[in-house]
């Protein structure tokens, strides 16, 4: 006899959520405070090893932010930062931003839901997003708006050098497996 494997699957639902609001970089502009990971639980439901997430990148300094600008036509987001994100949004002087498509179907395992992402290339960031190594490069990165003062930047491509990397030997790169949500809160002023 044959073993079989069942595995349980939340029922999921689909969010209805107008493109139009998604996408308008303009829409975000200001300054935008790092929060928190919420996609650890994906972690979990696809059982990545704790190891491979010491290095999470999860510190970040209290007056880190990413501002969010529109300059002579350009969309740009400059990094004020200190913490863990520097090792990703790596130019001070900040990354040009371009709207390219919309991620459909992405699965939240944690919250089970499904849901779209907007995607962006964004230009000249360190694609290793490491504290040791840079390799500077273009890569698609999601950046959503929650409600008028929180957003959500999905860091859906990079290459794992300072975590995730036993996951990535075994799996190669997947978004639901390893890639980042990480929730953000604007700064009034």
């Amino acid at each position: 006899m044959t073993p079989t494997f069942t595995m349980q699957v939340p029922s999921l639902k689909t969010p209805s959520i107008s493109t139009f609001d998604q996408v308008r970089f303009i829409d975000m502009l200001g300054k935008w405070k790092p929060v928190k990971i919420v996609s650890e639980d994906n972690y979990i439901a696809y059982e990545v090893p704790d190891e491979d997430m010491i290095n999470l990148p999860k510190n970040n300094g209290e007056n880190d932010y990413l501002e969010f600008v529109h300059i002579e036509g350009n969309d740009i987001i400059i990094p004020h930062l200190n913490g863990d994100l520097k090792n990703f949004f790596s130019n001070s002087n900040g990354h040009k931003v371009v709207f390219d498509h919309i991620k459909k179907g992405l699965i939240d395992w944690g919250e089970g839901v499904e849901y779209d992402a907007p995607y962006y290339k964004i230009f000249g960031v360190n694609t290793l997003f490491s504290s040791s190594q840079t390799k500077i490069g273009d890569v698609m990165m999601g950046i959503d708006k929650i409600d008028d003062n929180n957003i959500i930047i999905y860091f859906h491509e990079y290459i794992p050098t300072d975590f995730f990397i036993d996951t990535y030997d075994l799996w190669g790169f997947d978004a639901e497996i390893v890639g980042i949500n990480y929730t953000f809160t604007r700064i009034v002023e």
